[in-house]
């Protein structure tokens, strides 16, 4: 029911035990989105510097982990993947960091988090707090809203638009994690 949260990752029946804080996948998310990612660089941070021999089943993985310690799946056509993506954990930090601070009296700068821990306190923050509506701005589909509420969400959209071509971007929740899936991949091929 509740698992515990993975400390160790087996590749090709060996057991690594990996750093899962949740900086480490924040920082690949926002590298990704600015063409910075360094994939030695995330091995090297995930894998303690004892990266595996076989770095291709190391990159899948990280992957797995990335993904919630989920294995991909086929479309699921789940609601979740309609969802636009509408943050940057880079851009956003000031807002993340109060919201987890009034929600969850976590501080950021010092917590050791989990990043499976980090992702289910995200979906669970308040509606309310900054990071969330930040998240709403960017992503409401304003055609459904008053024509009075729609001038007012289109105005904060234009203060608080991604510092990235969010046009280049991924729309889903799914197109999104299937991206940085394929970025990290890519920049392990290059490297």
């Amino acid at each position: 029911m509740f698992r515990k949260p993975q400390t160790f990752v087996r590749v090709d029946g060996r057991k690594y035990r990996i750093n899962p804080d949740f900086r480490i996948f924040a920082k690949l998310e926002s590298d990704v989105h600015r063409d910075k990612l360094n994939i030695e660089q995330v091995l090297r941070a995930f894998y303690r510097n004892d990266i595996p021999d076989n770095v291709d089943a190391a990159v899948e993985r990280l992957i797995w982990f990335y993904r919630g310690g989920v294995e991909q799946k086929a479309e699921s056509g789940s609601e979740q993947g309609c969802a636009q993506v509408g943050y940057d954990f880079e851009q956003d930090e000031d807002a993340l960091y109060q919201s987890f601070m009034r929600d969850y009296k976590i501080d950021l700068c010092t917590a050791n988090l989990h990043w499976w821990k980090f992702c289910q306190l995200c979906a669970g923050l308040s509606d309310d707090t900054p990071f969330r509506r930040l998240v709403y701005i960017r992503t409401v589909d304003t055609s459904k809203l008053p024509k009075e509420q729609r001038a007012s969400v289109m105005k904060a959209r234009e203060q608080c638009r991604l510092g990235f071509d969010a046009q280049q971007q991924p729309r889903t929740v799914e197109d999104y994690e299937a991206a940085r899936i394929a970025e990290l991949r890519k920049a392990y091929e290059e490297a």
